[in-house]
């Protein structure tokens, strides 16, 4: 009988980190309804509107998932990984940072002691969020964690956190965003023990942007930037 596999925190630690396999990111994974008709499965992952396949396979003799479905989430394998769901996982420094305006003095901001200090708990009639702490997912039915399993586990959990996402990702601009904001997941590029929940139009830009060439300064209208001023080296005089 082989030996269990390592979770993805204890193969870093092995020195192997897992990467992600070559799937994951083809996935087109919506947060605006059940798994069955949320995700679909690009031809080509830098090309976030072009040919897809859905996840879910409805047919005359029965249901079926997408191939990709039960392929390995990482390489080399793991038996479960811990994802942190940004921004939802660090957004009470992102609170913070937006209520810098807050004053002692102010009857309405509130503050609380913390590790020896005092710290921000409400401001402007909102309470400070708490940090999402990490979702474990577990392989289910192979030793390794799937495709399946992580989209299984995580898109309910992210489908209920979906109001708390429009109110983080609305915050920079003064309020929740609208209901009906079409909301995207996005595993990490290479490693799949982080996601970002985002706009549509904001995951399709950044992936376009991804695939732009390094920019230098032979882009730029203006040329070359100026060259620096030379100053000869200083001899002292020798008499």
């Amino acid at each position: 009988m082989s030996d269990p596999l390592p979770s993805f925190k204890e193969s870093r630690l092995a020195g192997n980190s897992a990467k992600n396999t070559n799937v994951i990111n083809r996935l087109f994974w919506s947060l605006g309804g059940p798994l069955e008709t949320s995700i679909f499965v690009l031809e080509d992952a830098a090309n976030p509107e072009g040919p897809r396949e859905p996840y879910f396979r409805q047919t005359t003799g029965g249901t079926s998932w997408h191939p990709i479905s039960q392929e390995s989430l990482t390489e080399p394998r793991v038996s479960s990984v811990s994802v942190s769901i940004l921004p939802l996982s660090d957004c009470e420094e992102g609170w913070r940072c937006n209520h810098e305006h807050a004053d002692r003095d102010d009857p309405n901001c509130v503050y609380e002691p913390f590790r020896g200090r005092t710290i921000l708990a409400r401001c402007c009639g909102e309470n400070r969020p708490k940090n999402l702490a990490p979702l474990e997912v577990q392989a289910l039915h192979t030793p390794y964690v799937t495709i399946h399993d992580y989209v299984t586990t995580l898109h309910p959990v992210l489908m209920g956190l979906r109001q708390n996402a429009l109110s983080i990702l609305g915050m920079w601009e003064g309020g929740s965003l609208p209901e009906e904001t079409k909301l995207v997941v996005e595993v990490d590029p290479l490693m799949a023990n982080k996601l970002w929940i985002k706009e549509e139009h904001e995951w399709i830009q950044d992936i376009r942007t991804r695939q732009e060439p390094p920019k230098t300064w032979r882009d730029s209208v203006d040329g070359p930037p100026p060259a620096p001023p030379y100053y000869p080296p200083y001899l002292p005089q020798i008499n």
